[in-house]
């Protein structure tokens, strides 16, 4: 099993995240300049376009794939037709960057953090929610589905449904989060803590239910889930830790499965929605992928040269695409 190049993209700046079109052929990659590079898999030319006047924070496409949002430094979040390329929508937020945002499923409502707020917009971008409650400026949001979300801020997870008058439940939690995954049948919520620990929410919540997973050698910033919800999927130093959540009693009291094969610090993981195999990259810009069904050690290594800054795989999953952190994204097959 190996890598195929399909094209390789040179952005000339620091490439902050990935997101694919709904098309196979399509993605679009922001950039700490607060451009936004648009790649076809056809072409060696990238368009870009200025989105922000500062560095670009963010990226989300909605459900259709006809709007993509972008956040920036700047304090604006915009949404753009991708077929035009025309700025539907320019939303001024509060004094500080957009840090995290996300599109729901079906409904199409927005929600973006900035600063200490939290705003959730109509898909004819009118307000319809706005929190300002912390003390701390929360991390990281994402939808459980499509009316109901969940934030992670210092001190715990916020989770509020819209279907119920915007009621809210606060899941406690001592320190703060650094990552935030939901569970793809919403009954896991999962955090990687400041004190390098990851923590685990079942739903409906219950006092004195949740999990702690510790002994991790880092932050854990990525997180993925397995599309069944059986496993999820962190990171310790240059080792894959998968936890089993089916079994009964849940990973609590259990041991990880480890998985193995990277020199450096694991940056990204990802997970495959067909088959559960994980994709994974690191600090020294190896990239990997398991099947830990099949074996510890990777089916698939190679090497691209510097940082893996993200990674994401086209909507059929036979491409994947990898961002470095010398600008270089590059689109490849896997030869079987």
């Amino acid at each position: 099993m190996q890598l195929h190049e399909v094209i390789t993209w040179q952005t000339h700046d620091y490439p902050v995240q990935i997101v694919w079109g709904r098309q196979n052929s399509c993605c679009y990659i922001a950039l700490a300049n607060g451009n936004v590079a648009v790649g076809k898999t056809a072409s060696p030319q990238l368009h870009t376009f200025i989105a922000h006047e500062w560095g670009c924070t963010k990226l989300c496409l909605n459900e259709t794939g006809l709007k993509l949002a972008t956040a920036g430094q700047d304090n604006l979040c915009k949404i753009w037709d991708v077929s035009t390329w025309q700025c539907l929508q320019t939303l001024q937020l509060s004094k500080q960057w957009v840090t995290d945002m996300a599109f729901a499923p079906q409904t199409d409502y927005l929600a973006v953090i900035s600063g200490k707020v939290l705003h959730i917009y109509s898909p004819e971008f009118e307000l319809v929610y706005q929190m300002q409650t912390w003390d701390y400026s929360p991390t990281h949001v994402q939808w459980l589905n499509s009316t109901t979300l969940v934030i992670a801020k210092y001190g715990g997870l916020v989770r509020i449904d819209l279907a119920q008058n915007a009621a809210v439940e606060v899941y406690p939690f001592p320190t703060a989060l650094v990552s935030l995954a939901c569970s793809p049948n919403e009954r896991w919520v999962a955090g990687g803590t400041q004190d390098q620990a990851v923590h685990l929410w079942q739903l409906p919540y219950q006092p004195g239910t949740d999990l702690a997973m510790s002994g991790y050698m880092n932050k854990v910033k990525s997180l993925a889930w397995y599309a069944d919800s059986t496993h999820l999927a962190t990171h310790s130093q240059n080792k894959v830790v998968l936890w089993n959540v089916a079994q009964k009693g849940g990973p609590a009291g259990s041991k990880p499965i480890i998985l193995y094969d990277h020199a450096g610090k694991i940056t990204k993981l990802l997970t495959l929605k067909k088959n559960n195999r994980i994709w994974s990259g690191d600090n020294l810009g190896m990239v990997c992928l398991f099947e830990h069904a099949q074996s510890s050690n990777a089916l698939l290594k190679d090497f691209l040269g510097s940082a893996i800054t993200d990674i994401t795989t086209s909507p059929s999953e036979d491409m994947v695409i990898f961002a470095t952190e010398k600008g270089q994204v590059g689109v490849y097959q896997i030869v079987e």
